[in-house]
């Protein structure tokens, strides 16, 4: 009985890679469109069929849960079911992303592709070289956002190339705020701002490199990197939040020194007649 298991993995993980050469999107964004919609249709059915019930509970749902596998957002709970673990680990083989290392998660039912799927991906692409990455201090964006400035260069076949997240000055003098936008979570420190921006980053890049786009499931909508697990006190402001109020103290502090300064300055200056009026000219009678 084990024998006859062990084969039906066997056949399952061919059946599953021989589909994923035909239909992945790396292999069929060259296609016309029509001739993409068709290999991936064929390639999805391959896929389901090999990734039977048994299959995924055998080889996919252990690692449902585990930074080694794939994490979700009820990992605390019972996790996600075979049929949306299925859903998703097709999806994500589809696009390149390996249902182990995190490279993915499992949110609100749908794959999200984490920061360090995109780490493999940009690293491994073809013609690559030379990447590099600046990061700017993270500016506070309203009460739960954060715009953090990020340079991105590199070189792809000797040729460079660069995307520019910054606030930046268009010809015709106008301003043009290209910042990342960062959703801040209660307890969310600088690390995690900075990790989040580092997955944007990169997810364009490798949108850029590829051709291949990402949206609508590229996190916007939910805007996380998985799972964050927080303490169970009050919750304790980020150091963007932090640097924020420090900002405005120091503001208010120049404002006070400022009407300070200017009531003591208008205090000692020179006093003209007492009879005339701001204009200098003297009321009549005044001088008897």
């Amino acid at each position: 009985m084990s024998s006859e298991k062990d084969a039906k993995t066997t056949t399952a993980i061919t059946n599953i890679n021989s589909a994923l050469e035909d239909c992945s999107i790396d292999k069929v964004r060259e296609l016309p469109a029509m001739e993409q919609a068709i290999v991936l249709a064929n390639g999805m059915r391959a896929l389901r069929t090999a990734l039977t019930d048994e299959i995924v509970e055998k080889l996919l749902m252990p690692l449902q849960g585990s930074s080694l596998g794939f994490r979700t957002d009820k990992d605390a709970g019972q996790g996600y079911p075979v049929a949306v673990v299925k859903d998703c680990v097709i999806e994500a083989m589809i696009r390149g992303f390996q249902p182990v290392g995190n490279e993915f998660n499992i949110i609100a039912g749908r794959a999200y592709f984490t920061k360090e799927g995109f780490t493999r991906k940009v690293a491994e692409f073809k013609g690559l070289t030379d990447l590099e990455f600046e990061i700017g201090v993270p500016h506070n964006a309203g009460e739960k956002g954060a715009l953090v400035p990020y340079v991105a260069r590199w070189k792809l076949n000797g040729k460079p190339d660069q995307i520019v997240r910054d606030v930046m000055k268009r010809e015709d003098g106008s301003v043009s705020d290209q910042r990342i936008p960062i959703r801040v979570n209660s307890g969310m420190g600088a690390d995690a701002i900075l990790g989040k921006a580092r997955r944007k980053i990169l997810a364009q890049v490798y949108e850029k490199i590829s051709g291949v786009k990402f949206a609508p499931t590229d996190g916007e909508a939910i805007d996380t990197d998985g799972v964050e697990v927080t303490g169970t006190g009050e919750p304790q402001k980020s150091a963007n939040e932090k640097a924020a109020d420090d900002l405005a103290a120091k503001h208010r502090a120049k404002v006070a020194e400022a009407k300070k300064n200017g009531k003591q300055a208008a205090e000692d200056a020179p006093k003209g007649d007492p009879a005339a009026d701001s204009s200098g000219h003297a009321e009549p009678g005044a001088n008897g």
